[in-house]
């Protein structure tokens, strides 16, 4: 697979990956427990005790064995900052990212080491990013005589270990499988300010570094793209792909399903006021935990579907001249009015009757 570009950012095939999807806040931010699990694993070997970080996420023993389980972002960046108390390691991210290694990602990091080059490689990773996490948004970008890959995410704003974890498993696994321990960046960038100790950095990455930007970033040469990996397998990246896009449907059918049932069930009672996630969960035959959970790992949740069910109806009400605004409200389960009319001037930019008024209705 041949690597192109639409507007200086690399895509691969079906992937709708552009700088556009980076917004932070326009979704639940989650993180698969397998990136928990490689910082307690380091902690781990360092015979430091742990038990304290799983309360703190929520999670136990078994949970650990379960890669595919979510946490918040906003936990998984309260996990750095007690570990690095625990630990302390004021450079932890570097020291976790640097020993990254296929395990980590997954079915991803299979497929991805699997590659005839690193350019196919990091396609696979912005064609599957999605089963690694929905705590971001990576992209290929490429101009003049360099190559950015880059990373839009709250956390790396959150937590300065979060971004130079990331940063650091980038240059480390992109290192291990083309076989070159010495290949360099030309540059990297981070979010926040610099630290006051560069010398983990300036051993790990041996480039300049930047910090203060507006994106994570890795920049390196384009020629690298097309260097040969040292474990490329077409069998097993046929295989990997075919696991990898199983996994990708299973999860966009599974999440639509789910979804748009609770939907319609939210939808049917907002006349009677919003319902509680309990009673629909009464009414769909699950417990209020096991769909909380579910929308977690549908990277939404119950609040936002109920905005986003109000926020569809009141579009399609507006555009009913039968309706007037009062109405629209009562119909949305809103108990006042100038809470429907803060409502739907944030859905839209206009309150809903300047919105009627423009032609939206």
């Amino acid at each position: 697979m041949v690597p192109r570009t639409r507007g200086g950012v690399l895509t691969a095939g079906t992937s709708t990956l552009s700088s556009g999807d980076s917004l932070a806040g326009t979704e639940p931010q989650l993180v698969f427990v397998a990136y928990a699990r490689g910082l307690i694993d380091h902690l781990r070997t360092r015979q430091l005790d742990i038990a304290a970080l799983l309360a703190l996420a929520g999670l136990d023993e078994a949970a650990l064995d379960q890669p595919a389980r979510t946490i918040s972002a906003d936990t998984y960046v309260r996990l750095w900052a007690e570990a690095e108390r625990l630990s302390g390691d004021p450079q932890l991210g570097l020291h976790v990212g640097e020993l990254v290694r296929p395990g980590k990602y997954g079915v991803l990091g299979y497929v991805m080491m699997s590659c005839e080059t690193l350019g196919e490689s990091l396609l696979r990773q912005l064609r599957y990013q999605d089963l690694v996490g929905k705590s971001g948004r990576s992209e290929l970008v490429q101009g003049g005589d360099r190559c950015e890959l880059r990373w839009h995410s709250a956390m790396a704003r959150g937590s300065r270990h979060v971004g130079e974890e990331h940063v650091a498993s980038w240059v480390a696994f992109a290192r291990w499988m083309l076989g070159a321990p010495g290949r360099d960046p030309v540059e990297v960038q981070f979010e926040h300010p610099a630290p006051t100790d560069l010398a983990e950095h300036q051993r790990l990455f041996r480039c300049p570094l930047r910090f203060g930007q507006p994106y994570t970033a890795v920049a390196f040469e384009p020629g690298l793209l097309k260097l040969p990996l040292r474990d490329k397998n077409p069998e097993m990246r046929a295989l990997m792909d075919r696991h990898a896009e199983m996994l990708l449907a299973q999860r966009v059918q599974g999440e639509a399903e789910l979804t748009q049932e609770i939907r319609e069930t939210i939808a049917k009672q907002l006349a009677d006021g919003v319902p509680e996630i309990e009673l629909v969960a009464a009414q769909l035959k699950v417990q209020p935990r096991t769909l909380q959970r579910r929308l977690s790992q549908a990277g939404t949740s119950y609040k936002d579907l109920v905005d986003d069910v109000r926020r569809r109806q009141a579009l399609k009400y507006i555009a009913d001249p039968r309706l007037n605004l009062p109405e629209i409200a009562f119909l949305l389960g809103f108990s006042e009015q100038s809470s429907f009319q803060r409502a739907f001037k944030r859905w839209t930019g206009l309150p809903p009757g300047q919105y009627r008024e423009c032609g939206g209705g």
